[in-house]
């Protein structure tokens, strides 16, 4: 018979079988994205340069802005731009990014 997670209390945050499921999900999407961008890496031939961690790690801080109902991407460092650049995520537009999905 296989462990129940859902009733002995060790994952506190998971109360029943709905929630369970739920963070199974988001657990695979988490995982589709992470081989998505190691193959976007190892397309690009740029695996020997960053690892997903560093890609996160730039990433995290691409952010927009409304400012007067106006999108305005925020101040982004060099090496966000570059690695933006090498793996062509286009950032000019914030209502259309698109790169790696």
């Amino acid at each position: 018979m296989p462990y129940d997670y859902t009733q002995d209390g060790a994952a506190s945050y998971m109360r029943d079988q709905h929630s369970f499921e739920a963070w199974l999900f988001i657990n695979h999407l988490a995982l589709q994205m992470l081989y998505a961008i190691i193959g976007a890496l190892a397309e690009k031939g740029l695996t020997d340069k960053y690892s997903f961690e560093d890609v996160m790690a730039l990433l995290k801080h691409v952010r927009t802005n409304r400012i007067n109902s106006e999108r305005m991407q925020t101040i982004i460092t060099r090496h966000t731009a570059i690695l933006c650049q090498e793996l062509g995520i286009e950032l000019e537009e914030p209502t259309k990014i698109k790169g790696l999905v």
